[in-house]
């Protein structure tokens, strides 16, 4: 999807026939090229589209404590699917009975953007299982879904009344048992007594949990909350977990980065803080975005330049730093801003031995930071002896261009 190349092997079977196989990193539309004796084949290039179902979000606020979908007989009940980042696919749904006989009654609406609602309309009571698939990939957390079907209606609201006896965590809303449905009457000024706390309402790293606490314990009683993220892209799950006296931990985990909104509601009323802005990085940190060429801090030369590159354009704003620490003192270090985002670090060691690179950016260590390194002597050319028939003379049609250099140090020469 990047148009940047991807490694691939090639595999040749007894039967003549050729099989290639590589590994894609990211979903999206693949060109795989294909050449016979360096002409290419025909139908090539061949479009491969890639998707994951494992990106595919099932948002379970309605499932109970166990997982479980309380649904109504003869009534439609619905359940709503994120798959934006799955790739370009559909998403099909099916119904088994607990004897693994398909049912009827199952559909899938697709609401624009990746997002799909899953509506099925229970003909009898029993156990039922919906099994989801993106583009005929089946959905591994959707293998399947328990739905239990009930002649009473069981509530299907998005947000039900809460008490100290909840017992659930789920996606987006607490909800209480039934029994307690009837037990808030609560002060509608509640609200505003709620206090939210934690990194994880302003900001979080891609696909990496970030959680916030929602702190009503100065609340007189209990009541109902939710909680949403929207993005433009994608709307993350929400789950909440009642830690006791009215305190609840919300965890999610973000799988497109990017801005979204977070909103927080205590008995339909947004708390103080409500909406926020969120702010989903690619990375956890500014540090873990930049890059440095290793590849020339592999060895050096005594009072010689070792100079590598740093690059920090997909670090966002920040300081970067680097010290060099030799066997008994450190090394000459400097940076020179390139006016491009990126850095040329120059490293001068004085002595020989293991030298060790620490490179920082905000305080905090870059990727393969720190970085060792031997510091040895000059190659010393006297102790180098070529010799072999490539340079002697002799004749066109039999001579060999091959010489053999013998080193009495283990270092290589320039050349």
């Amino acid at each position: 999807p990047k148009k940047a190349k991807i490694r691939h092997t090639a595999n040749k079977n007894p039967d003549g026939t050729t099989e290639i196989s590589f590994t894609p990193t990211e979903v999206g539309r693949y060109l795989v090229n294909i050449e016979h004796n360096n002409r290419t084949i025909s139908g090539s290039p061949f479009e491969i589209e890639v998707v994951d179902p494992r990106k595919v979000v099932v948002n379970d606020h309605l499932a109970d404590e166990d997982g479980i979908y309380q649904f109504a007989v003869q009534q439609r009940n619905v359940i709503d699917v994120d798959a934006t980042a799955a790739g370009s696919g559909k998403l099909r749904a099916e119904v088994r009975d607990w004897d693994g006989k398909s049912v009827s009654g199952c559909d899938v609406e697709s609401l624009g953007y990746g997002k799909y609602r899953v509506t099925y309309y229970p003909h009898q009571p029993g156990k039922y299982g919906i099994y989801l698939y993106w583009s005929d990939i089946a959905v591994q957390k959707a293998q399947p879904l328990h739905v239990v079907a009930e002649g009473e209606q069981p509530s299907t609201s998005r947000a039900m009344p809460l008490t100290n006896t909840a017992m659930a965590t789920s996606h987006n809303t607490i909800r209480s048992r039934p029994e307690d449905r009837s037990t808030y009457e609560g002060n509608e000024m509640d609200y505003l007594r709620v206090i939210l706390r934690g990194e994880g309402l302003t900001r979080a790293a891609n696909n990496e949990q970030a959680e916030f606490i929602i702190d009503g314990s100065d609340v007189s009683k209990d009541g109902q909350v939710s909680s949403s993220l929207f993005g433009q892209k994608a709307d993350i799950p929400v789950r909440l977990t009642h830690l006791g006296n009215n305190v609840y931990k919300a965890i999610y985990t973000p799988l497109i980065p990017g801005v979204y909104e977070l909103q927080v509601l205590w008995n339909g009323h947004h708390v103080r803080g409500s909406p926020s802005r969120v702010q989903v990085d690619l990375h956890s940190s500014a540090a873990e975005a930049i890059i440095i060429d290793a590849n020339t801090l592999k060895m050096g030369i005594v009072n010689e330049d070792v100079k590598t590159i740093v690059d920090t354009r997909k670090a966002g704003p920040g300081q970067l730093s680097a010290q060099c620490m030799g066997p008994t003192k450190l090394a000459y270090c400097e940076l020179y801003d390139l006016q491009d985002g990126t850095y040329t670090l120059s490293v001068r060691p004085s002595e020989i031995g293991k030298h060790t690179l620490v490179v920082k950016y905000s305080d905090e260590q870059v990727p393969g930071s720190p970085f060792t390194f031997n510091v040895s002597h000059p190659p010393d050319a006297s102790k180098v002896r070529v010799y072999g028939p490539g340079i002697e003379h002799g004749i066109l049609s039999t001579y060999l261009w091959r010489w053999i250099v013998q080193q009495a140090s283990f270092l290589m020469p320039k050349m």
